[in-house]
């Protein structure tokens, strides 16, 4: 909505624009989280998963980055 505030929209059309995306996703997210709880224990494994690879890799480019600082000093 900001990003549309700063573009000039129209307040009156964005304001509408912004309620009916939030009705919709509300709706989204009902029927989606009944049909999600069957599977709820893969996704929260995968969640756990994602978050250990991306530390992961995380961890790997800093401890690159620092070797590569290092050398410069």
């Amino acid at each position: 909505a900001s990003q549309g505030v700063v573009a000039g929209v129209n307040p009156k059309v964005l304001g509408l624009l912004s309620i009916f995306a939030v009705v919709v996703w509300l709706f989204i997210g009902f029927v989606a989280t009944d049909v999600a709880m069957q599977y709820s224990q893969y996704i929260t494994f995968l969640g756990g998963l994602a978050i250990v690879i991306l530390g992961i890799i995380s961890i790997r480019d800093a401890v690159h980055h620092i070797s590569e600082t290092k050398g410069d000093a």
